[in-house]
Protein backbone atom coordinates (compact mmCIF):
# COMPACT_ATOMS: atom_id res chain seq x y z
CA UNK A 1 0.00 0.00 0.00
CA UNK A 2 1.45 3.34 -1.04
CA UNK A 3 1.62 6.21 1.39
CA UNK A 4 0.01 9.57 0.62
CA UNK A 5 3.43 10.98 -0.26
CA UNK A 6 4.18 8.12 -2.63
CA UNK A 7 0.78 8.25 -4.34
CA UNK A 8 0.75 11.99 -4.89
CA UNK A 9 1.99 13.38 -8.21
CA UNK A 10 3.53 16.17 -6.17
CA UNK A 11 5.99 13.73 -4.62
CA UNK A 12 7.59 13.43 -8.06
CA UNK A 13 9.60 16.20 -9.66
CA UNK A 14 7.13 17.71 -12.06
CA UNK A 15 9.58 20.18 -13.55
CA UNK A 16 11.96 18.90 -16.23
CA UNK A 17 14.49 21.67 -15.75
CA UNK A 18 17.43 21.57 -13.33
CA UNK A 19 16.99 25.31 -13.07
CA UNK A 20 13.81 24.81 -11.07
CA UNK A 21 14.97 22.26 -8.54
CA UNK A 22 16.56 23.11 -5.22
CA UNK A 23 16.62 21.94 -1.64
CA UNK A 24 17.16 25.24 0.09
CA UNK A 25 15.24 28.55 -0.07
CA UNK A 26 15.77 30.60 -3.21
CA UNK A 27 19.18 32.24 -3.35
CA UNK A 28 20.56 30.66 -0.16
CA UNK A 29 23.93 28.95 0.31
CA UNK A 30 25.11 30.13 -3.08
CA UNK A 31 22.77 27.73 -4.87
CA UNK A 32 22.10 28.39 -8.55
CA UNK A 33 18.64 26.86 -8.34
CA UNK A 34 15.75 29.18 -9.07
CA UNK A 35 13.23 27.61 -6.70
CA UNK A 36 13.18 25.39 -3.64
CA UNK A 37 11.38 22.07 -3.97
CA UNK A 38 8.73 23.43 -1.60
CA UNK A 39 8.00 26.20 -4.12
CA UNK A 40 7.66 23.69 -6.95
CA UNK A 41 5.43 21.51 -4.78
CA UNK A 42 3.13 24.44 -3.92
CA UNK A 43 2.93 25.63 -7.54
CA UNK A 44 2.15 22.14 -8.83
CA UNK A 45 -0.46 21.60 -6.13
CA UNK A 46 -2.12 24.82 -7.28
CA UNK A 47 -1.89 23.73 -10.92
CA UNK A 48 -3.66 20.43 -10.16
CA UNK A 49 -6.26 21.82 -7.75
CA UNK A 50 -9.62 20.14 -8.33
CA UNK A 51 -8.12 17.41 -10.48
CA UNK A 52 -9.84 14.04 -9.94
CA UNK A 53 -8.04 11.76 -12.40
CA UNK A 54 -5.44 9.07 -11.84
CA UNK A 55 -2.01 9.60 -10.38
CA UNK A 56 -0.22 8.97 -13.68
CA UNK A 57 -2.50 11.31 -15.61
CA UNK A 58 -2.03 14.08 -13.04
CA UNK A 59 1.71 13.58 -13.10
CA UNK A 60 1.79 13.83 -16.89
CA UNK A 61 -0.31 16.99 -16.87
CA UNK A 62 2.15 18.60 -14.46
CA UNK A 63 5.21 17.48 -16.42
CA UNK A 64 3.71 18.67 -19.73
CA UNK A 65 2.75 22.04 -18.30
CA UNK A 66 6.06 22.86 -16.61
CA UNK A 67 7.99 21.56 -19.63
CA UNK A 68 6.10 24.02 -21.83
CA UNK A 69 6.55 26.91 -19.40
CA UNK A 70 10.29 26.20 -19.25
CA UNK A 71 10.45 26.20 -23.04
CA UNK A 72 8.78 29.62 -23.14
CA UNK A 73 11.10 30.99 -20.42
CA UNK A 74 14.54 30.64 -22.04
CA UNK A 75 16.30 32.30 -19.10
CA UNK A 76 15.22 29.40 -16.88
CA UNK A 77 17.19 27.08 -19.13
CA UNK A 78 20.11 29.50 -19.08
CA UNK A 79 20.17 29.17 -15.30
CA UNK A 80 20.01 25.39 -15.59
CA UNK A 81 22.98 25.43 -17.96
CA UNK A 82 24.93 27.67 -15.61
CA UNK A 83 25.06 30.52 -18.11
CA UNK A 84 23.06 32.85 -15.87
CA UNK A 85 23.16 33.10 -12.09
CA UNK A 86 19.78 32.58 -10.43
CA UNK A 87 20.41 35.52 -8.12
CA UNK A 88 21.08 37.81 -11.09
CA UNK A 89 17.89 36.68 -12.81
CA UNK A 90 15.84 37.34 -9.67
CA UNK A 91 17.29 40.84 -9.39
CA UNK A 92 15.89 41.75 -12.79
CA UNK A 93 12.90 39.50 -13.45
CA UNK A 94 9.77 38.55 -11.57
CA UNK A 95 9.57 35.04 -13.04
CA UNK A 96 12.57 34.05 -10.94
CA UNK A 97 10.54 34.35 -7.74
CA UNK A 98 8.25 31.90 -5.96
CA UNK A 99 5.24 34.23 -6.20
CA UNK A 100 5.43 34.07 -10.00
CA UNK A 101 5.88 30.29 -10.01
CA UNK A 102 2.76 29.73 -7.92
CA UNK A 103 0.85 32.34 -9.94
CA UNK A 104 1.78 30.42 -13.09
CA UNK A 105 0.35 27.30 -11.47
CA UNK A 106 -2.88 29.11 -10.66
CA UNK A 107 -3.19 30.58 -14.15
CA UNK A 108 -2.30 27.18 -15.60
CA UNK A 109 -5.15 25.56 -13.70
CA UNK A 110 -7.61 27.98 -15.32
CA UNK A 111 -5.95 27.56 -18.70
CA UNK A 112 -6.25 23.76 -18.67
CA UNK A 113 -9.90 24.01 -17.68
CA UNK A 114 -10.88 26.64 -20.24
CA UNK A 115 -8.62 25.77 -23.18
CA UNK A 116 -7.80 22.09 -22.81
CA UNK A 117 -7.43 21.51 -26.56
CA UNK A 118 -5.15 24.42 -27.44
CA UNK A 119 -3.59 25.34 -24.08
CA UNK A 120 -0.04 25.28 -25.44
CA UNK A 121 -0.73 27.89 -28.09
CA UNK A 122 -2.43 30.12 -25.51
CA UNK A 123 0.40 29.62 -23.00
CA UNK A 124 2.86 30.88 -25.61
CA UNK A 125 1.58 34.35 -24.71
CA UNK A 126 3.79 34.21 -21.62
CA UNK A 127 6.66 35.03 -23.94
CA UNK A 128 5.20 38.47 -24.71
CA UNK A 129 4.59 39.43 -21.08
CA UNK A 130 6.99 41.97 -19.58
CA UNK A 131 8.50 40.05 -16.65
CA UNK A 132 10.83 42.85 -15.61
CA UNK A 133 10.62 43.67 -11.91
CA UNK A 134 10.53 47.33 -12.94
CA UNK A 135 7.37 46.89 -15.03
CA UNK A 136 4.67 49.02 -13.34
CA UNK A 137 1.99 46.39 -14.05
CA UNK A 138 3.37 44.23 -11.22
CA UNK A 139 3.17 47.00 -8.61
CA UNK A 140 0.56 46.17 -5.97
CA UNK A 141 0.54 42.56 -7.13
CA UNK A 142 3.90 40.82 -6.90
CA UNK A 143 5.82 43.99 -6.08
CA UNK A 144 4.99 46.37 -3.24
CA UNK A 145 7.10 49.49 -2.82
CA UNK A 146 9.84 47.94 -4.91
CA UNK A 147 9.99 44.70 -2.94
CA UNK A 148 8.74 41.25 -3.93
CA UNK A 149 5.59 40.21 -2.05
CA UNK A 150 4.68 36.57 -1.43
CA UNK A 151 1.33 35.90 0.19
CA UNK A 152 -2.04 34.49 -0.86
CA UNK A 153 -3.28 37.83 -2.20
CA UNK A 154 -0.10 38.55 -4.18
CA UNK A 155 -0.28 35.11 -5.82
CA UNK A 156 -3.89 35.67 -6.87
CA UNK A 157 -3.27 39.22 -8.14
CA UNK A 158 -0.18 38.12 -10.06
CA UNK A 159 -2.09 35.20 -11.56
CA UNK A 160 -4.88 37.60 -12.52
CA UNK A 161 -2.52 39.67 -14.61
CA UNK A 162 -1.21 36.51 -16.29
CA UNK A 163 -4.76 35.29 -16.94
CA UNK A 164 -5.84 38.58 -18.49
CA UNK A 165 -2.71 38.63 -20.66
CA UNK A 166 -3.55 35.13 -21.91
CA UNK A 167 -7.20 36.02 -22.51
CA UNK A 168 -8.61 33.89 -19.68
CA UNK A 169 -11.66 34.65 -17.55
CA UNK A 170 -11.29 35.89 -13.99
CA UNK A 171 -13.18 33.99 -11.32
CA UNK A 172 -15.41 35.63 -8.70
CA UNK A 173 -12.54 35.39 -6.20
CA UNK A 174 -10.16 36.92 -8.73
CA UNK A 175 -12.48 39.87 -9.36
CA UNK A 176 -12.94 40.41 -5.62
CA UNK A 177 -9.17 40.81 -5.20
CA UNK A 178 -9.07 43.17 -8.19
CA UNK A 179 -11.74 45.34 -6.55
CA UNK A 180 -9.68 45.54 -3.36
CA UNK A 181 -6.57 46.50 -5.36
CA UNK A 182 -8.44 49.24 -7.21
CA UNK A 183 -9.82 50.60 -3.93
CA UNK A 184 -6.33 50.63 -2.40
CA UNK A 185 -4.90 52.43 -5.43
CA UNK A 186 -7.68 55.02 -5.24
CA UNK A 187 -6.94 55.61 -1.55
CA UNK A 188 -3.23 56.05 -2.27
CA UNK A 189 -4.03 58.56 -5.01
CA UNK A 190 -6.33 60.46 -2.66
CA UNK A 191 -3.72 60.50 0.11
CA UNK A 192 -1.09 61.76 -2.33
CA UNK A 193 -3.41 64.49 -3.59
CA UNK A 194 -4.18 65.66 -0.05
CA UNK A 195 -0.46 65.68 0.71
CA UNK A 196 0.19 67.84 -2.35
CA UNK A 197 -2.57 70.23 -1.32
CA UNK A 198 -1.18 70.58 2.21
CA UNK A 199 2.28 71.21 0.81
CA UNK A 200 0.94 73.84 -1.55
CA UNK A 201 -1.00 75.55 1.25
CA UNK A 202 2.09 75.64 3.45
CA UNK A 203 4.26 77.13 0.72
Amino acid sequence: MRTERESSPLSLRSSPSNALEGRSPSGSCGSNKLFALANIHAATKTLLAGFSGSFETARQIAVDFWTEVTRIMPLWNEVGLGKVRAAELREQYLHGHAVALEALGRAGNALLRERREDWKSVLAGLGTLDWSRMCPRWEGRAVVNGRIAKNAASVILTANLIKVHLGLELSIEDRRHESVLVAEDAQIDEDNMQGDERAAAAA
